[in-house]
Order: C-alpha cells, then structure tokens, then sequence
C-alpha cells in the first residue's frame, strides 16, 4: 500500500448474517497485518542492534531480549487500533468476503517514534549522549528500509 501497509482476510459466508462475516475478514486483515508489521519491526530491531553492535555502541547486545521484542509488539498493537477497512469484495460464486485493511504511514511513522523512544532508548539508557544520534540515525535507517515503498 503506497500510504502505509495494508493486508487483505477472509472469511467464508456464513449463516450467522454479512456483519458477522465482515468481522471476521476484518479481523483475519488485522492479524495478517499484525504479523507482517511485527515481522518488520522485529527486523528493524535485530538489524539496529547488529549495526550499533559493530560501531561499539554499549549497550547494543540488549537490543536482542525477549523484553525489547515484547515491548516493540505492544507498540505494534497500541498502533494497529488506528488500522482500518478501506474496500471489501465478495466472491460471487463462493461468497467469501474479502476485506482490505490498511494502517496509514503516519501511524506507522508514530510507531518508529514509540519504539525507538519507549524501547530503544530505553534499552540504551548506558549509551553516552554523544551516540544518541548515532542511535536514533540507524534506527531510522532501517525502519525506512523495512517500510519504504
């Protein structure tokens, strides 16, 4: 999606009426999005943290714990609620609604903010002033390569 990310679900027609079916494609989109969005972030991180490593940047090894990556997920969700249905499609023969779920790039520009400030940061509280740029430069680096267009 050129505005963002986006994702598609699905949900086969149901006996329980079109709204039901559309939360359910709605909330299969999210979670393809979710997945896709954390797959990214959880890249951004590994590879911020092999960069900061190789400068000599310390504390950059604590960038890889399951504490950094619970963190980051949660930024992730917290950002997700803002994602939302933009088309949907139903197959004519089968029925099954298709949905199109997309989370605006300022929102996921917002979310590069929570995470480098609430997670990075945080994590790097050893780093000396003089790197923060340094820090917040590769972050930012490799948060654009993950979601550039």
């Amino acid at each position: 999606y050129k505005n963002g990310e986006g994702a598609i679900g699905s949900s086969p027609k149901s006996g329980l009426g079109s709204q039901v079916q559309r939360d359910d494609a709605t909330l299969a989109a999210r979670n393809s999005l979710s997945q896709n969005i954390d797959i990214k972030v959880q890249s951004v991180i590994s590879q911020t943290r092999q960069r900061l490593i190789e400068q000599g940047i310390v504390g950059a090894s604590e960038l890889g714990t399951l504490q950094t990556q619970n963190a980051a997920r949660q930024m992730v969700n917290q950002r997700l609620k803002n994602s939302r249905p933009i088309k949907q499609w139903k197959d004519p023969e089968s029925e099954e609604l298709y949905v199109w779920v997309i989370i605006e790039q300022v929102d996921l520009d917002r979310m590069a903010g929570d995470i480098h400030g609430k997670v990075i940061r945080k994590q790097l509280k050893d780093a000396s002033k003089e790197h923060s740029d340094t820090i917040k430069n590769t972050f930012d680096e490799e948060f654009e390569k993950q979601f550039s267009q």
